[in-house]
């Protein structure tokens, strides 16, 4: 189709979404305030205790819809229109206790959490308000589509490790150009004239090396992160099915710079017979009650796991964390 060259007198339905309107699913009883989410086909769902469907939240009904079975609506998909509020509406919510600014997400249709329960609770909204409200505690959320909106601006941060930046062995020693041999200790190469790498011999007790990142605040408190790193072998034996090793820590503004203890760990094994100079991805994630509130330095010393390169040699090309 091609661009319009004269003005398009649109339906303008005003700058902020005011009402949201979707087909009912089968089924359903929506009550007057209760919230309202959508199905895989765009459905209007009131979303029950056992909801684990992972869809947003609209708004909350505008009244109380029912297409039950047996209704006089008729009780199947698309029976009746449900308009829904959006907003910010107080809810109950359950388990942590939310805070402003806290992303929550949908327990059933009158309850918040600010646990996903493992990506499968849909996203309510952002938490405007918690207060107490006859003696219950309450959480005001704004939803809808425009807390879509916030949702999207907390995008998952991507933090690249200069793992070619400065080029340090775990003992502070200069990291070398790699040399072919029995030695523990990697170096750095251009691998197969094509790619940068630090490679580790197939050495029984890999020697580390070190960097040092700085990670950006989450809106999340609670998130954790997750370290991946893109490595390759020089050959494809089965038992050679290795992984890294992390030792991670983690100090903020105020801390002292070795307050942290070790809260690594090794990462996800490749599959040891892919086809030689495979790229595989391997992770690692650093739990939530081990990583700071606010920004903070990891420091993440890495190396492949001590007795898992019997014969091929591992080459690490990039090393980055999601928060």
């Amino acid at each position: 189709m091609a661009s319009s060259t004269t003005a398009i007198l649109s339906h303008n339905a005003g700058l902020v979404c005011g009402m949201v309107t979707a087909p009912s699913a089968a089924n359903q009883l929506f009550p007057k305030g209760t919230i309202v989410t959508r199905n895989a086909t765009g459905y209007a769902v009131s979303p029950s205790t056992a909801d684990v469907s992972g869809f947003p939240a609209l708004g909350v009904s505008k009244a109380t819809y029912d297409n039950r079975t047996g209704a006089e609506a008729g009780g199947t998909a698309g029976d009746l229109d449900v308009e829904i509020d959006p907003g910010v509406h107080a809810f109950a919510y359950t388990g942590t206790a939310p805070i402003v600014d806290d992303l929550v997400y949908v327990v059933d249709n009158q309850t918040v959490s600010t646990s996903d329960l493992g990506g499968t609770r849909g996203y309510a909204g952002v938490v405007t308000e918690v207060r107490t409200m006859n003696g219950t505690a309450k959480a005001f959320v704004q939803m809808g589509p425009n807390a879509v909106v916030n949702l999207l601006s907390r995008a998952t941060a991507r933090i690249d490790v200069p793992i070619f930046s400065g080029l340090l062995l775990a003992t502070g020693a200069p990291m070398a150009v790699f040399a072919d041999g029995a030695s523990s200790v990697p170096g750095v190469q251009v691998t197969d004239s094509e790619v940068a790498s630090v490679r580790w011999n197939n050495h029984a007790a890999p020697a580390a090396i070190v960097n040092t990142v700085y990670v950006p605040a989450a809106s999340d408190a609670a998130a954790p992160c997750v370290v991946h790193a893109l490595v390759s072998k020089t050959g494809a034996t089965l038992a050679d099915a290795t992984s890294l090793t992390f030792a991670a820590f983690m100090t903020a503004s105020g801390d002292l710079h070795d307050a942290d203890a070790d809260a690594g760990g090794a990462s996800s094994a490749i599959t040891g017979d892919a086809a030689a100079k495979t790229l595989q991805e391997v992770t690692f994630t650093l739990a939530g009650t081990d990583v700071p509130n606010t920004a903070f330095l990891l420091t993440l010393m890495t190396k492949p796991t001590a007795g898992l390169l019997g014969t091929d040699d591992l080459c690490l090309h990039a090393i980055w964390v999601t928060r």
